[in-house]
């Protein structure tokens, strides 16, 4: 992982994954590599994006995911607690993650957890992920879903406008558009002064 990715609240919250990632399973009856009860799922790519809003530190989602991963993986090797995961099997751990693990193992669940709990989203955010990423990957622009009552809700991706580019464009080319002549300014008056947009896409 990069420098800027490695602060000590990601480390922690990895931390947090390993030391309290094995669960029983009612259903099979045994211990079960599962995401800590407090986080609701047992998925763990789903407990990962819990804390994603807060630490992704620009990160696409699925590099995300494995960093911290891969963050939890380096602890459990080293925690009695971990009996389902293998882990990293290291002599030492990083000086950051040194320090992390001595100062957290002499905490218990509910003070981990006040700590990182900060650090996620409400838990009803979490499907808003899932639809970022397809949007990514969609060919529209716009993803339409509703709820109960009729309710519609739109998450967009928009484009970043740089505006050295934008002045030098109208510079270049004006604020009329090249297929119609149309103009913002001549049909809206000072309401549309300076406007410009794609208007045809081609002439």
């Amino acid at each position: 992982m990069a420098e800027e990715y490695q602060n000590r609240d990601f480390i922690i919250v990895g931390y947090f994954l390993s030391r309290f990632g094995d669960e029983f399973d009612e259903k099979s009856g045994k211990m079960k590599s599962m995401p800590p009860t407090e986080l609701n799922t047992k998925k763990w790519d789903e407990a990962y994006d819990f804390f994603f809003l807060k630490l992704g530190n620009g990160r696409d989602l699925a590099t995300f995911r494995n960093s911290l991963r891969n963050t939890r993986d380096e602890f459990d090797y080293f925690l009695d607690e971990v009996t389902t995961r293998v882990g990293h099997k290291k002599k030492n751990l990083p000086p950051l993650r040194e320090s992390v693990l001595n100062e957290m193992n002499g905490k218990t669940r509910a003070e981990i957890w006040s700590y990182v709990s900060r650090f996620g989203k409400a838990l009803q955010e979490v499907d808003i992920i899932s639809d970022i990423e397809a949007i990514d990957s969609a060919d529209t622009d716009t993803i339409v879903g509703s709820t109960e009552g009729q309710t519609r809700f739109r998450i967009l991706r928009t484009r970043e406008r740089d505006p050295k580019l934008r002045r030098e464009a109208i510079a270049i080319h004006g604020l009329n558009c090249k297929a119609c002549n149309f103009n913002f300014g001549d049909v809206y008056g000072e309401w549309g002064e300076g406007f410009i947009e794609i208007h045809h896409s081609t002439p």
